[in-house]
């Protein structure tokens, strides 16, 4: 995703402020499930429970958070990513896929149904628009929030986590922190760096992100 920034420059004796785009870190989750961090590691994993994409690595507690859930769909062998929960001080917004196709349901942190329209605010953080991806050709959905963490989800299998540019280091998850060094981006919860991205190694790291009591039976 980008940012729109200004930049200020001394021409002809004068400060003039001049627009340019500014990339913000992308982790993507999606599928089965394949991940990408914001310093674009690449590596699969294939759960079935909910796992901390990105939280607030500075707050005790952490001041907010994105989980991804995953679970095992009818006649498959590996789990998807099915929905997920973005977490601001101390609200948060469910959205999973509905059991119809294009069906999408949201809850709030107390598990209520949202009866939501196509631009609607949780609390005061969380804010979610519906909008067509015209690259795509389907609807998306855009949660943004006043602390600079976004989801772009496309009501199925594939979540887009952006940051602000100035949280790098701040930030701790599966999606791995936005410090432009990717070799500290497989890092487990209890802060030990992984080099490998094997599946045994992965799925170690992957374990210690879980949600706790989030897992679906198969």
């Amino acid at each position: 995703m980008r940012n729109f920034a200004f930049i200020a420059v001394i021409l002809f004796g004068l400060t003039v402020a001049i627009p340019f785009i500014e990339e913000r870190p992308t982790c993507v989750v999606k599928g089965d499930p394949h991940h990408t961090t914001f310093d674009n590691v690449s590596y699969n994993f294939s759960g079935h429970c909910a796992y901390t994409m990105v939280e607030d690595a500075v707050h005790n507690p952490p001041l907010f958070s994105v989980t991804a859930e995953n679970m095992f769909q009818s006649g498959e062998k590996n789990a998807r990513v099915v929905g997920f929960t973005v977490t601001v001080n101390g609200r948060s917004l469910t959205a999973r896929m509905g059991k119809n196709p294009g069906e999408v349901m949201f809850e709030d942190e107390n598990n209520l149904k949202i009866q939501h329209s196509d631009d609607f605010w949780e609390g005061s953080d969380i804010h979610v628009i519906k909008e067509t991806d015209d690259t795509r050709g389907e609807d998306r959905y855009l949660i943004t929030t006043l602390v600079g963490v976004d989801v772009v989800w496309n009501g199925k299998y594939r979540i887009e986590i952006s940051i602000e540019p100035s949280m790098g280091s701040a930030v701790v998850g599966m999606c791995g922190s936005a410090n432009n060094d990717s070799k500290d981006d497989i890092k487990t919860r209890g802060g030990d760096v992984i080099s490998s991205v094997d599946q045994p190694d992965i799925d170690n790291f992957a374990n210690t992100w879980e949600v706790t009591n989030s897992c679906n039976t198969l």
